[in-house]
């Protein structure tokens, strides 16, 4: 299944108190499309890292997504994912949100490192030409 398949899925089967997602919400979806084939993003979505400098967070055995909502402006506006720890948000509209700082989040990170005991797993990401480097690092 692709990403915009697995976007539209998860919107499809969300429930918010009761209702399913689709009752409720919106969804752009030229923009998931045009984020997610033909990589043209707007400017304040992307992915972000939830943390921030010290931040200290459990490593954990378990992979979730869930839908990201704007439940003022009933819009769905992204996915936030967990894994093994990682909180990782992937907005794909942000029309409706403040441009400005987002607090406690780190836009476009390109490398994850999980340190384990004996153990070290690297996630690499690439970002347009220009992206500065950003490593996050979890150690457990």
């Amino acid at each position: 299944m692709d990403t915009q398949s697995r976007v539209w899925h998860l919107f499809l089967r969300r429930r918010e108190k009761g209702r399913r997602l689709p009752e409720t919400h919106t969804i752009d979806l030229l923009k998931v499309r045009r984020a997610f084939y033909d990589l043209i993003w707007d400017a304040q979505d992307g992915l972000y890292f939830s943390g921030i400098v010290g931040t200290a967070v459990t490593v954990q055995e378990n992979i979730g997504m869930v839908p990201l909502t704007l439940d003022a402006k009933k819009l769905f506006c992204g996915s936030v994912v967990s894994l093994h720890g990682f909180g990782l948000q992937c907005v794909f509209d942000t029309t409706s949100l403040n441009p400005g700082f987002r607090t406690g989040m780190l836009r476009q990170p390109t490398e994850l490192v999980l340190r384990m005991r004996r153990r070290e797993h690297r996630i690499l990401l690439t970002w347009p030409p220009g992206t500065p480097e950003q490593l996050i690092t979890l150690q457990a």
